[in-house]
């Protein structure tokens, strides 16, 4: 499924994202307890995306070269 998604982490940038529709959340909670459910829809999409941030992954990431090159061009004016 393509997903329209854009993020404070990359200001500015919205694209399209393929992830699941559907998938298998297995974590700990804080008392070190196992904890799994399934979960869908935005929810789903809402995980795959914080867990790309987790793994250094952001959404320009994930885009195409010629967005990405846009974005980091983008970018780079507003270090200057």
């Amino acid at each position: 499924m393509d997903s329209e998604e854009g993020c404070l982490s990359c200001p500015g940038f919205s694209g399209k994202v393929k992830r699941y529709e559907k998938g298998k959340l297995t974590a700990k909670d804080l008392d070190g307890n196992d904890v799994c459910m399934d979960v869908d829809g935005y929810l789903a999409i809402i995980l795959q995306h914080e867990i790309d941030h987790l793994d250094g992954v952001t959404i320009v990431d994930r885009a195409s070269r010629l967005k990405q090159a846009m974005y980091r061009k983008k970018a780079a004016k507003w270090a200057e």
